[in-house]
């Protein structure tokens, strides 16, 4: 077994340190010989770097994310920053699970000090666009993920976040093309417009999407199990009892936050965290 390391409240050992520095801050050296030299020296506790402690705690950080324990993992992401202030993975992950509380002023901070750290990263201006998405600040969330564009064409995060604010600014046409871009299908684009007039309470222009969705593909199930709980929804609010503005028939879109999707955006009232709450658009694309 290796030499175990302590790091404050973490202890594990160096075969473990290994793993876990893979999924930590990026620009770090880890030569064989280093690795090797940790491993096989038991006379001494070993020396870790400020980055590869950082790098431990964002490890931890993950795994707690995974579990459903984001509390935690924002203080592991915290002790990150204290023991490197300068690790851009543990400001980004700060500032989505900010996102997921709703606190868009506190995720500002983070993605802005994620960005003086490594400036014209095209993630992290898809992230704060999207968090500025989750605010309803059109304007500026169309700004940040115009400029992730500007800076990786090919984003489809970006692509597709951005089709979801023309949306919702009346620019269907426009987002329409973003989904394409972004590869979904012609249905699966009409899918996403779809949700995001539901979104608004538009229901009977949903309709009308969900329709053409099922047009360009009758066995699209997305656009029918959308077009089916509008149809339900219009019939419940067609009602004198409840004719009031629809103002939360779904949360936001469940995009996963880790890999870019070309899978529709699917409405959903079952939807919980930020935003209006859900899985969100957010991380790294590949």
């Amino acid at each position: 077994m290796g030499t175990w390391i302590w790091l404050g409240r973490v202890s594990l050992p160096t075969v473990a340190l290994g793993a876990a520095l893979l999924a930590g801050c990026n620009n770090l050296n880890h030569s064989p010989e280093r690795q090797t030299a940790l491993l096989e020296d038991n006379s001494a506790p070993a020396r870790v770097t400020s980055h590869e402690a950082a790098n431990v705690e964002v490890a931890l950080g993950r795994t707690l994310e995974n579990r459903g324990a984001n509390e935690q993992a924002m203080t592991a992401y915290k002790e990150a920053l204290h023991r490197d202030p300068h690790c851009v993975e543990a400001y980004v992950r700060l500032g989505i699970l900010y996102d997921l509380q709703g606190n868009g002023k506190e995720s500002f901070k983070c993605y802005r000090q994620a960005l003086k750290e490594r400036p014209g990263d095209a993630d992290i201006f898809c992230n704060m666009g999207y968090s500025f998405y989750l605010q309803r600040r059109w304007a500026e969330a169309e700004m940040n993920l115009r400029q992730a564009l500007a800076l990786k064409p090919e984003h489809q995060r970006a692509h597709t976040n951005l089709g979801l604010v023309l949306a919702r600014t009346e620019r269907l046409d426009e987002a329409l093309v973003e989904f394409r871009t972004a590869k979904c299908s012609v249905a699966d684009a009409h899918v996403n417009v779809a949700f995001a007039l539901a979104l608004d309470g538009k229901l009977p222009e949903a309709r009308r999407y969900y329709q053409l969705a099922l047009a360009a593909d009758p066995g699209c199930e997305a656009a029918k199990s959308g077009l089916s709980e509008v149809q339900t929804l219009l019939a419940r609010t067609s009602k004198p009892e409840h004719r009031r503005p629809v103002t939360a028939i779904a949360a936001t879109p469940p995009i996963m936050m880790e890999t870019p999707t070309t899978n529709p955006i699917r409405l959903t009232a079952a939807s919980a965290p930020a935003s209006a709450t859900a899985t969100l658009s957010f991380g790294a694309d590949d």
